[in-house]
């Protein structure tokens, strides 16, 4: 399994609303919020880093306008194609 741990910042009250969505897509092992920055943990995993990416950027495009900014962390020695095609979608 290829798993990928994403720490985001929301806009000011926002958290909450981002967790309840993430919580449910598909691939979503955990979304939590956490008391300090970043606002939100989040931890996706799947068979392959094409479905990783896919899976990723599925639940964070509804939300996409709530988040202030994100940092990706592949697991160490899983690489995925996610960075690039994210930060074109986040800006």
């Amino acid at each position: 399994m290829n798993r990928l741990y994403v720490l985001i910042n929301t806009h000011p009250g926002k958290a909450e609303e981002v967790v309840q969505s993430l919580q449910h897509k598909t691939g979503v092992l955990l979304a939590d919020m956490v008391e300090s920055p970043p606002d939100i943990i989040l931890v996706v995993e799947a068979i392959s880093n094409q479905l990783l990416a896919e899976l990723t950027l599925s639940a964070l495009a509804p939300v996409e306008d709530k988040i202030k900014e994100l940092q990706l962390l592949p697991v160490h020695g899983k690489t995925i194609e996610l960075a690039t095609s994210l930060a074109y979608r986040m800006n």
